[in-house]
């Protein structure tokens, strides 16, 4: 895989010498374990070929990379799927098996209280919703488990 110094690539408006080409070819060498887009972000990052927001051109590196691929200069590695790991159902134990009927007094249960349900606001409860804010912030602690914050 010698390249001539004759030998330049023009992509998206960048010509590539083969200096370009050697630093390509030398992150391939260095990070075989990459996925492609890894690839495609390190390459974008070490050339320095960047879009106006400061993020590595991808679209444009994988059409040169492509280009490199169809002249053998490089082995792109082969896709990964990208489908959703499948994890295996819990097993039930004693502690996550429910019982079928709860049967048990009220006595033993107790306190137990029955409200019926109206379309009136309740009276005399305590309610973490008194105002937007403290109902907005109760639900959002209750649906992210794992906290919310701002």
């Amino acid at each position: 895989m010698s390249i001539s110094e004759e030998l330049i690539f023009r992509q998206s408006g960048r010509e590539f010498d083969h200096k370009d080409v050697q630093l390509i070819q030398q992150t391939f060498r260095m990070f075989p374990t990459l996925s492609q887009s890894e690839l495609l972000e390190t390459i974008g990052e070490n050339l320095n070929w960047l879009t106006a927001s400061g993020f590595p051109k991808r679209r444009a590196c994988k059409e040169l990379i492509i280009q490199m691929e169809e002249q053998g200069l490089i082995q792109l590695p082969q896709k990964r799927s990208q489908g959703a790991v499948k994890r295996s159902s819990p097993t039930n134990t004693s502690l996550t098996d429910t019982p079928d009927i709860l049967e048990a007094t009220l006595k033993v249960i107790s306190p137990v209280s029955v409200e019926p349900v109206t379309n009136d606001k309740p009276k005399n409860r305590s309610s973490p919703c008194n105002d937007i804010k403290s109902c907005k912030k109760f639900l959002l602690a209750e649906r992210f488990c794992l906290g919310w914050s701002r």
